[in-house]
């Protein structure tokens, strides 16, 4: 690169790390990680595995467990529902409360819960302690049969049954219902008028202000009209150029991006109640 395209590079990721560190990260939804299931129903190979990717697998768990998850991940990244991913020792040990669940500095509303065979005691128990404080706890596939042991299990049995139930509060739902279930929960969450896969969101509270971070992650341009639940009116940040423009009242906005650009949409001051 010659300098005055390092100079431009660098500005580019300047303005990035301006409004991508710092503040606070707002993502309400966490997927757990269903590593207990793959645990239990490992079997080893009966050769030396030369390539992880085309290992010959002996338990049809260790195909269905990363394909649903991954695809579970992707359905809700590609629906402009951001995501962490949690596992069962951080949900044991979260302050759960008033319908949240907080892990260091980071809050959920909405539990996914991957196609699993395999739950411990504990995790079960802070589900339904989290969907008795008022949240919403997601099943994707089938429920767990099997606990930590042989103890365990019958109790799993018993909470998964009255959590999702007939007359439990949990949801069960497929891969092509789940954004529809999770957008009931998160009515004010951001969603686009016209669906399109590639594009990615992630959210921020940053002094004072919601920033949004919308990236088209596909070769063409396209143009969105982000559906933002509120908090507006919104000022337009690109960080490629460095230019900024200030958009009207309306929630619903018509944002220009081009290909793989990103850009952010940043609110005017508000309390961070408003998320």
């Amino acid at each position: 690169l010659g300098a005055d395209a390092q100079r431009h590079y660098n500005d580019y990721v300047g303005r990035l790390g301006a409004l991508l560190t710092g503040g606070q990260h707002v993502c309400d939804v966490a997927v757990l990680y269903p590593v207990r299931t793959l645990w239990a129903h490992f079997v080893p190979p009966l050769e030396p595995i030369k390539s992880w990717v085309g290992r010959d697998t002996r338990s049809p768990w260790e195909t269905e467990v990363p394909v649903n998850y991954g695809a579970v991940v992707k359905e809700l990244l590609c629906n402009q529902i951001d995501v962490d991913i949690i596992d069962e020792t951080a949900l044991i040990q979260a302050n759960i409360q008033h319908g949240a669940v907080q892990i260091n500095n980071e809050t959920y509303r909405v539990i996914v819960c991957p196609v699993m065979d395999a739950l411990s005691l504990a995790a079960a128990q802070a589900m339904a302690k989290f969907v008795e404080s008022g949240g919403w706890v997601i099943s994707v596939g089938d429920l767990p049969e099997l606990g930590e042991s042989e103890a365990s299990t019958p109790r799993v049995r018993v909470l998964m049954a009255a959590l999702f139930g007939e007359n439990g509060e949990g949801h069960r739902t497929s891969l092509e219902g789940l954004v529809e279930t999770i957008r009931e929960c998160l009515p004010d969450s951001v969603k686009l008028r016209t669906p399109n896969s590639n594009v990615l969101v992630t959210h921020r509270f940053l002094e004072g202000r919601h920033v949004y971070f919308l990236a088209n992650n596909q070769s063409e341009p396209i143009v969105l009209q982000p559906d933002m639940g509120g908090s507006g009116p919104y000022t337009l940040y690109r960080p490629l150029t460095g230019d900024v423009t200030v958009l009207s009242m309306k929630v619903a906005l018509d944002v220009v991006l081009d290909a793989f650009e990103g850009v952010f949409l940043v609110s005017k001051p508000a309390d961070r109640t408003d998320t």
